[in-house]
């Protein structure tokens, strides 16, 4: 059998097939390594991270220059936004900002908005209804305990209880750089 494949690999040696099956094996033995390491951190992620609530600390303002304050649609449409990545010395703090925006064209019923910090505690605010063009905003606290990066995500209708006319810009991440 052997001698029936020879013409079709020619030019090729016994040691450069072991080194393409070496190199095939070390691709697959890559992606399942970082396929395992994908799953492990979303599992670790969605384990039951303590939550701190902060309603009452959410500031509603409507825009009145705002290209969200004239929508063309025909639900409400929350979206969220994080301040922009940042450098922190290890030890110290940063406040970050997190707004949450009705970009649709008729007013949203209450909803919550969670942030995410990886390595730390979520947070969970409670957002008021918003009007068309209105957004909530608040602030809280990121502390570099230690160096590296921190990412951090905040999730706009956090548990989908709104119907909304765009569900794929519900979600934000910035980095903290801890130095």
């Amino acid at each position: 059998m052997l001698s029936e494949l020879q013409p079709f690999m020619k030019g090729w040696s016994s040691e450069s097939t072991t080194n393409l099956l070496l190199m095939i094996i070390a691709l697959f033995a890559g992606i399942l390594a970082f396929t395992t390491v994908f799953v492990l951190e979303s599992m670790s992620r969605a384990s039951s991270a303590p939550q701190t609530s902060l309603s009452g600390y959410f500031v509603a303002v409507t825009p009145s220059d705002s290209l969200a304050a004239r929508p063309s649609r025909t639900q409400p449409d929350l979206f969220t936004e994080l301040d922009p990545s940042v450098a922190v010395k290890r030890g110290q703090s940063v406040t970050f900002g997190v707004k949450t925006q009705n970009i649709g064209a008729i007013a949203s019923n209450p909803s919550v908005t969670k942030i995410t910090i990886l390595g730390g505690s979520d947070l969970v605010f409670d957002v008021p209804s918003l009007a068309p063009g209105a957004f909530a905003a608040t602030e809280f606290l990121v502390k570099c305990d230690r160096t590296g990066s921190k990412l951090i995500r905040s999730f706009a209708d956090f548990g989908k209880q709104i119907s909304e006319s765009d569900e794929t810009n519900n979600i934000d991440a910035e980095v903290v750089e801890c130095q």
